[in-house]
């Protein structure tokens, strides 16, 4: 998003130049606004690109980083609502594990490599043997 940003400043930064270099150099009768006389047209082409064009240059990038912003709140909300979900599933999981345990339906012991199939097989829930 910032390089989005950063090319929306440059490129506007060499087009507002652009046409400030154009309008400086123009003659007075091309500028077609009735002065002719060369101090007062570049006065008029000064204020105009200061005023309009500068203005429009700045609009574009506050609205640019206005959405830079907008899209990195939204981004933010939906982090922290999966970060939620994800929150309530692991208590969720808790519970049902305790509950489980509660009840007796979990193992009593890690099943490990070094178990026997015989031990793995009662050794869980209410199908318990004593040994």
């Amino acid at each position: 998003m910032l390089t989005r940003f950063i090319s929306a400043v440059v490129y506007n930064q060499q087009s507002l130049a652009t046409k400030s270099l154009r309008l400086l150099t123009t003659t007075a009768t091309k500028l077609s606004d009735s002065d002719h006389v060369r101090s007062k047209a570049l006065e008029k082409a000064s204020h105009d690109l200061k005023t309009r064009k500068e203005q429009r240059w700045l609009d574009t990038v506050a609205s640019d980083s206005e959405a830079i912003v907008k899209g990195e709140k939204q981004h933010a909300r939906k982090q922290g609502d999966d970060k939620k979900d994800m929150t309530d599933l692991q208590t969720d999981t808790i519970k049902a594990i305790e509950e489980k345990d509660r009840k007796g339906h979990l193992p009593q012991f890690d099943v490990g490599r070094h178990d026997t199939p015989e031990s793995r097989i009662g050794s869980g829930g209410s199908h318990k043997k004593e040994r």
